[in-house]
C-alpha cells in the first residue's frame, strides 16, 4: 500500500505492509543459488574422480602392451625363458594369487608397475610355414598371459597367441599356409 503525502510541498511516497518481504525472497534466491552451486562443484568432483581412474586404466594399459611386446619378442628368440607352464583355462588363470605368478611367471617392473608373464606351449602346426631364409618351417605356437599391477585395486591380465619357428618339421596332411613369425594377435581379459 502506497501513501502519498505533501511535505513543504514536495510530494513523498511511503510503503507499509512489505516489511521483510523482500529480505525473505533474498534470502530463498540466495539458498538457492548456494544449492546450486554446490551440485555443481560435486559434479564437478566426480568427474574429476572418473577421469583420474580412465587416466590411470590408459596408463595401465600403455604400459602392459610395451611389456607384452618385450615378452613376445623373447618367446621369438631362441631360448625360451623359464616360465613356461601348462597351458589352463583363462578362468583359471585369472583367478590366481599374486604369489602363484611370482612363483611360476617371469617378473619384472616397470617404473611403479610390477608385471609377471607366463608362457604357455599350444603345439606345433605343422600346415603353417614361416619362411626361414630359403625355408620353409614349421610353426609352434605360444600363448603369453601378462599380469599387471599397480597396487591391490589396478590390475590388468592381457594374453597374446605368438607364433616361432619350429624346431620339429612333420608332414601336412592338409592345405600348407604362410604365417609371419611374432604376435598372431593379443586381447585383454576380463576387462574392467
Amino acid at each position: 500500500m502506497v501513501i502519498l503525502y505533501k511535505v513543504h510541498g514536495a510530494c513523498m511516497c511511503r510503503y507499509r505492509g512489505n516489511r521483510g518481504f523482500i529480505l525473505v525472497i533474498t534470502l530463498v534466491y540466495l539458498q538457492l543459488v548456494s544449492i546450486l552451486s554446490l551440485y555443481g562443484l560435486t559434479n564437478s568432483l566426480l568427474a574429476l574422480k572418473i577421469s583420474k581412474h580412465v587416466w590411470q586404466r590408459v596408463a595401465l594399459l600403455e604400459v602392459a602392451e610395451r611389456v607384452l611386446q618385450h615378452a613376445e619378442r623373447r618367446v621369438v628368440q631362441p631360448n625360451i625363458p623359464n616360465c613356461l607352464v601348462t597351458p589352463m583355462m583363462v578362468v583359471n588363470l585369472s583367478k590366481q594369487s599374486l604369489d602363484w605368478w611370482h612363483t611360476y611367471g617371469c617378473e619384472g617392473h616397470v617404473s611403479r608397475w610390477r608385471y609377471f608373464y607366463v608362457i604357455e606351449s599350444m603345439g606345433n602346426n605343422p600346415c603353417a610355414m614361416i619362411q626361414d631364409g630359403a625355408v620353409f618351417s614349421g610353426v609352434d605356437y605360444y600363448k603369453i598371459s601378462l599380469l599387471v599391477v599397480e597396487d591391490k585395486s589396478s590390475r590388468i591380465l592381457l594374453q597374446s597367441l605368438v607364433a616361432k619357428v619350429s624346431e620339429i618339421n612333420t608332414a601336412c596332411a592338409e592345405k600348407v599356409f604362410s604365417v609371419q613369425p611374432g604376435r598372431q594377435r593379443w586381447w585383454e581379459v576380463g576387462g574392467e
